[in-house]
């Protein structure tokens, strides 16, 4: 399998190959896209479109707050409401397609590794 687009951590040969699994095991899926995307993807992100994302998904209705630990919830809150208490409700919405997931074996040659890797997903 050759990659087309070339991860943003190339150098990590194992990050490399569980991308590729992943993207060959939730093909066609949202869960099978690239978290930081690639370098081709990025370097062609409008700052509008990058504004827009993080307007609408880091919104008080798309973020979830968790706290463990011997807290005191009073100051918990208190420090949740001055860091997002502007924030407002996007109404930014997810589809939730079926996976049907990909199977069969694959490999990735790199000439200059010296390690072989392998994954199992």
């Amino acid at each position: 399998m050759i990659l087309e687009e070339i991860a943003m951590y190339e150098d990590q040969p194992a990050w490399v190959l569980m991308e590729a699994a992943q993207e060959r095991y939730f093909h066609g899926h949202p869960l099978g896209f690239r978290v930081l995307g690639t370098q081709y993807t990025i370097s062609r992100l409008p700052r509008e479109a990058m504004v827009r994302y993080a307007r609408d998904r880091y919104a008080s209705d798309a973020i979830v707050v968790a706290a463990a630990g011997r807290l005191e919830f009073g100051e918990v809150l208190e420090k949740v409401g001055r860091a997002c208490g502007s924030w407002r409700p996007s109404g930014a919405t997810r589809e939730h397609p079926r996976l049907v997931p990909g199977t069969g074996d694959f490999e990735i040659r790199r000439p200059k590794l010296s390690a072989a890797y392998g994954t199992l997903l």
